[in-house]
């Protein structure tokens, strides 16, 4: 019923990150190998050149007289040793801070990071400035835990619209249910004496009833869109004339009602659609303009044109005289039985869903919707128009 909490990600996507969750044991053990383990080689072999660089410069001395074995030797091998000592404690000093600043600070953040994350929290950021070679494990590090926050943020927000969804069945079940119930027994307690209360309340039964039918077909419609459990062909859709030939067909009815309708309709915009789910769409548009205006008759006007900012986008306006809806819940009405005010909770004014079906019918076309307030409500569609190469196929 709800939209899945994880979008899965494409081939491409998947095959990158396999290729670069397999680099990380191999940049890993680059680093240790090149950076650490050859350089203690050179450690090992320090005392080795200062010895052959201290025999060379014996033999030169020696060479000019400047140095004797008896007299000279001892205070040789001291230097010779001090110097050894000496430039292996400088280079394992330096050796270490290196390997602590390349390897061991690096690994007990993101160690401190994960116990962090098993612990509940999942903001704690690990340093993006890693050295080359574990670069690619705090990126990994980094990428897991923007996937985790994501996920968590959409359970939530599914887990928040499942609780304003049961609590809207609940709500819109149960009014007329009651009704339902207190005219039956009115009925069974023969308080409608005569015939024309009989009738009366046989009647509000009746309504009742449709009411209760008409919310459970719009709840197993919006069921299925939104669990994407709905499918329907989409076919190449001259725009303008689906709008004509709905207006011709519905024009009459829509008079009865009050509804006065203009166009603004620019030709030859195709678009891949089911005609039917787009008759809903704009069925339901009309049920709300008639529902919630304040004036006895309703002036609606359907324009139609191409995006000025993407030409290859089409977009679909209807634009009515009502009461519009607050501007802080403008986003709020494509939700599922979400009503902009106390006065639209009755269940007499509508199930709740239809504009939330209406917004799950444009996503399957691949479009979005969007409301504005602009003396009386307006909803834009936009929707991917067909390139000419694809119309003629």
């Amino acid at each position: 019923m709800e939209d899945s909490l994880l979008r899965s990600v494409s081939g491409n996507e998947s095959a990158n990150q396999k290729t670069s969750t397999s680099t990380i044991p191999q940049n890993l053990d680059r680093i240790i190998k090149n950076q650490f383990v050859l350089k203690h080689v050179v450690l090992l072999f320090t005392p080795v050149i200062v010895m052959l660089g201290s025999m060379v410069i014996a033999l030169i001395l020696y060479y000019y007289g400047r140095f004797t074995i008896e007299n000279d030797f001892i205070t040789y091998v001291v230097l010779t040793t001090l110097t050894c000592f000496f430039l292996m404690a400088m280079i394992s000093i330096s050796l270490y801070e290196e390997l602590d600043q390349q390897l061991l600070s690096p690994l007990h953040e993101i160690i401190f990071t994960a116990r962090a994350i098993n612990n509940g929290s999942i903001n704690h950021i690990i340093d993006s400035d890693a050295p080359q070679g574990l670069d690619s494990i705090t990126r990994a590090f980094q990428s897991m835990q923007y996937n985790l926050n994501n996920s968590i943020k959409q359970h939530e927000n599914v887990e928040k619209r499942k609780q304003i969804l049961y609590a809207g069945i609940a709500h819109d079940l149960r009014t007329p249910l009651t009704s339902i119930i207190g005219y039956s027994e009115a009925l069974n307690a023969g308080i409608a004496n005569t015939p024309e209360k009989k009738r009366r309340y046989i009647q509000a039964i009746s309504t009742q009833a449709d009411v209760l039918l008409h919310l459970v077909d719009q709840l197993s419609i919006y069921n299925k869109l939104s669990a994407r459990k709905a499918t329907f062909p989409l076919y190449k859709v001259n725009l303008e004339s689906l709008i004509r030939s709905y207006l011709d067909i519905e024009g009459d009815s829509l008079l009865t009602k009050h509804v006065h309708v203009k166009t603004k309709l620019k030709s030859n915009i195709y678009v891949m659609a089911n005609t039917d789910e787009f008759q809903r769409i704009l069925t339901n548009f009309f049920t709300n303009s008639i529902k919630y205006r304040k004036l006895p008759e309703s002036n609606v006007v359907i324009s139609l044109c191409r995006n000025p900012d993407d030409e290859e986008e089409a977009i679909l306006s209807y634009h009515d005289d009502g009461p519009g809806v607050e501007g802080s819940k403008l986003e709020k009405i494509f939700e599922p039985f979400y009503r902009t005010s106390e006065a639209r909770t009755k269940t007499s004014n509508g199930s709740g869903l239809g504009l939330a079906v209406v917004a799950e019918i444009v996503s399957i076309h691949k479009g979005r919707i969007q409301a504005l307030n602009d003396n009386g409500l307006l909803i834009k569609i936009y929707l991917p128009i067909l390139k000419s190469k694809e119309i003629i196929k």
